[in-house]
C-alpha cells in the first residue's frame, strides 16, 4: 500500500509539473503576441540593430516617414544618416 501511494504521489507531482510547464509556455506566447501588438502602435520602431563591439552598436530606426542610422557608444549617440522611406524602397528593402 505504501508503494502504491508513493507512485501515486510521484504521478500527481509530475502532472502538476507538466501543467506548470504548459502554463508557462502559453503565458509566454500570450505576452509575446500582446507586446508585438503594443509595439506595432508605437511611432518609433527599431528596424535593425548591428552590434559592433561589447558596448557599441548601429541602429536603423524608423520614425514617421524617415529612417535614421544611429550609432551608439556609452558616451555618445550620433545620427549618421537620415533617409526618406521612399529612398529605402529603391534599395530593395
Amino acid at each position: 500500500m505504501d508503494l502504491f501511494l508513493e507512485i501515486l504521489r510521484i504521478i500527481v507531482s509530475l502532472g502538476i509539473f507538466i501543467a506548470i510547464l504548459f502554463g508557462a509556455k502559453y503565458a509566454t506566447v500570450y505576452w509575446a503576441k500582446r507586446n508585438q501588438f503594443i509595439n506595432n502602435e508605437k511611432q518609433i520602431k527599431v528596424i535593425e540593430q548591428v552590434p559592433l563591439a561589447r558596448d557599441k552598436a548601429v541602429f536603423l530606426i524608423k520614425y514617421r516617414d524617415n529612417e535614421y542610422i544611429i550609432a551608439t557608444t556609452p558616451q555618445n549617440i550620433e545620427i549618421i544618416d537620415k533617409i526618406k522611406s521612399e529612398e529605402m524602397d529603391n534599395y530593395g528593402n
